[in-house]
Formats: C-alpha cells, structure tokens, sequence
C-alpha cells in the first residue's frame, strides 16, 4: 500500500536507519537528511495505520545534523531507573548518530541529554556510534560503533559513559553494528561485565570488574 507511511512535504531522505512503535503503536522514525537548509529534521512519526506522517521537531538541528542512524525507545521509570509495575513511567529515544553524537530525547525529539565526540577511549581509535541496545531491566545501556572500532561501550540512562567496553567483536571474529546490538536487546540473559578497555571478552554478570 504505497499510500502509507508517506514522508511529510519537505522530507528529502538520503538514508533511513531507525524505526520504533511507541506504547500507542505510533510508529517513528529516524533518517539521515540532505543536509541542505530545506530539510533540518531527522524524526518522523505515523499513526498507528501509517497515515497522518508529521515531523517531531523537539531536537531541532542539534538532533539532527549529522548522520542519524540508529533508533531505539524505551520505557522507563523515574530518573531512569527500569520500570516497575505500579510507578509511572516515561516513554524515550536513544539516537546514534554516524557524526560521533549520542542524544537522548522525549518522543517529540526534545533532547534530555548529549554527548559529542570521544568521551575516553582511545582517540587513535575510529568512531562511529551505530546504535543503541536498551535491555528493559538493566540501569545500562550499550552503544555500538559498529562502522568505527567494533567495540560496545557502556553508559548508564543518564548519559555518564565511559571508555570500558563490554565487548571487542572483533577478537571474536564478528563485527559489531545493528545486528549485534539487536541481539543484545532480545536475549534474557544479564548484561555482561564490563572490563576496562585493554580487555577484549566478556564473561556474564552485573557489576563492571577489572581484569
């Protein structure tokens, strides 16, 4: 049905990376625009049947300049916390943007926090942030550079990362990038323990350790 999910008037798409649902079957989308003055947005939400596309400009340019790429929405409880049953609960998006840029938002694209360029690591190494795993019962979320060094860092849901990583892919002989952070969304097992950069495996547990 060509006549759904139809980009508004203005919308000049290069690339489109990001699709989630939020708890009203809302579907939304990020993509990485032409970078002319015409189009500055990067967010576009349907209603439910696809119908009725409209830009969500909360995040302005400074969501949207770059290369926006990956998208994922969580639930999530006060100051972040995982949600619990009986306490209100807030609705976010966690944007990976090519152009070293890691943003939180509302789910009209106000920014509830960023963070721009290297924040640690290694600054011999690429990065290219790709995007977001968000597991629903953990104070944590993985970011992976999947097109930079193949690594997965480690932040917490307020924005305070580090140069840990919780996974080098490569030296398991896989790259990192959508797929591996997908699969890291899915799985029930605990998050694994985080080892400082040296470090290039992960065994499973909750807590950061040192090798």
């Amino acid at each position: 049905m060509p006549e759904l999910l139809q980009a508004p008037k203005g919308a000049n798409m290069v690339d489109c990376h990001g699709l989630a649902v939020d708890a009203d079957n809302n579907i939304i989308l990020t993509y990485h625009n032409d970078g002319t003055t015409k189009d500055q947005n990067c967010l576009i939400k349907w209603k439910p049947d696809g119908t009725d596309g409209e830009f969500l400009t909360g995040g302005g340019t400074a969501l949207c300049s770059g290369t926006a790429h990956g998208l994922k929405i969580t639930t999530e409880g006060p100051g972040g916390k995982p949600a619990v049953p009986g306490v209100p609960t807030s609705q976010f998006l966690y944007h990976a943007n090519n152009n070293q840029k890691l943003t939180k938002t509302t789910l009209d694209g106000t920014i509830v926090w960023q963070r721009n360029g290297y924040f640690g690591q290694d600054p011999s190494l690429p990065y290219r942030p790709t995007w977001f795993a968000t597991p629903p019962n953990s104070k944590h979320v993985y970011l992976c550079d999947g097109y930079g060094s193949n690594n997965v860092y480690v932040f917490d849901r307020s924005g305070r990362g580090s140069s840990r990583r919780a996974r080098r892919a490569r030296a398991a002989g896989r790259r990192t990038g959508s797929s591996t952070c997908l699969a890291r969304r899915r799985t029930a097992s605990p998050p694994p323990r985080c080892r400082r950069p040296e470090a290039t495996r992960c065994s499973t547990g909750g807590r950061a350790s040192t090798p």
